[in-house]
């Protein structure tokens, strides 16, 4: 996986809900061999992340 998409670690079981979701759903896809679909959603989890620490509106 590529650094930029790594969630950090307290995101997983705390955080903006969206991002626990997506990045629960990674590790799913990880668990199942789907790396595609787990770094789609690790990003998407960053983002999410990202958005909330700086006060940013993430539809």
């Amino acid at each position: 996986m590529h650094p930029a998409t790594r969630v950090p670690f307290w995101a997983l079981a705390w955080g903006p809900p969206a991002a626990s979701v997506y990045s629960r759903t990674a590790k799913v896809h990880e668990t199942v061999g789907d790396h595609r679909a787990a770094a789609e959603h690790y990003a998407l989890a960053a983002i999410r992340v990202r958005a909330v620490q700086t006060g940013q509106v993430v539809r």
